[in-house]
């Protein structure tokens, strides 16, 4: 019992050095693409229009009869 358990904590470690060594490696060569500036006015529209969605969807579903 014990050299199984000691094999699956072996492999579990392993596993993650190996999924770090992975990520390192891939953000290394692939790095995470900059996001573009946006302008304010268009980011507030957007979110005036999530919060007028939200709103009605909170407002139906309060409306609604089961």
């Amino acid at each position: 019992m014990a050299l199984g358990m000691g094999t699956v904590l072996t492999f579990l470690i392993l596993m993650i050095f190996a999924m770090n060594l992975m990520s390192k490696v891939i953000h290394r060569f692939f790095p995470e693409p900059t996001a573009a500036s946006v302008d304010s006015t268009q980011n507030a529209g957007n979110n005036n229009a999530k919060v007028a969605a939200i709103s009605a969807a909170v407002q139906f579903h309060k409306n609604k009869k089961a």
